[in-house]
């Protein structure tokens, strides 16, 4: 593996995201099963267009944001992207956000790459508590999330609209010290 490493465990690493990664990631972003539980009001209901997304991603991987390309280590692939996003140093909180690309789903490969992100979070960068937010009728990210021990929050009823109906959003978060709790049974070999 030729890539900066940020943690890894088992099969999955998250590691930096490179200027090489641009193709693979436009090609996803128009993939509508690996972004259809994503609130992007920016690309809704349109194609991504190519320069705006290669803008974005230029910026992006510039940024000192806590953004991270998930790797698969044994097929050397790029299976999705996970970052920290909305953070509060002076709470020491943040949310999450990932995508799995629609080949990569039921894999658990979700589980593992978010657990890592918490271990980020919580041991090398110091943060209290990691929220998330999810559509309701999204049964794959909820019990991935459940899994990586988050907890329900709150719900917004009927939040996000999907083309014909609307979908309820669920908060969910994890604290450091229920994470501390679960860690031990995660990454023991």
């Amino acid at each position: 593996m030729d890539r900066i490493t940020i943690v890894q465990h088992d099969n999955i690493a998250l590691v930096a995201p490179e200027l090489v990664d641009y193709e693979l990631m436009c090609l996803n972003r128009n993939d509508y099963k690996a972004t259809q539980f994503l609130d992007l009001d920016d690309f809704w209901g349109t194609v991504c267009p190519r320069l705006r997304d290669e803008k974005t991603w230029t910026e992006t991987i510039s940024k000192h944001w806590h953004f991270m390309c998930i790797y698969k280590i044994d097929t050397d692939e790029i299976v999705g992207t996970i970052t920290l996003h909305s953070t509060s140093e002076r709470n020491r909180r943040a949310d999450l956000w990932i995508i799995i690309f629609s080949k990569h789903w039921n894999q658990g490969i979700g589980t593992q790459a978010t657990r890592l992100m918490l271990q980020y979070a919580f041991e090398l960068q110091g943060f209290h508590k990691i929220g998330l937010s999810v559509w309701a009728d999204n049964i794959g990210g909820i019990r991935c999330y459940e899994k990586c021990g988050f907890k329900y929050v709150w719900i917004h009823k009927e939040h996000f609209w999907n083309y014909d109906h609307y979908v309820d959003m669920v908060d969910m978060e994890i604290l450091v010290s229920e994470y501390k709790e679960l860690k031990e049974e995660w990454f023991t070999l």
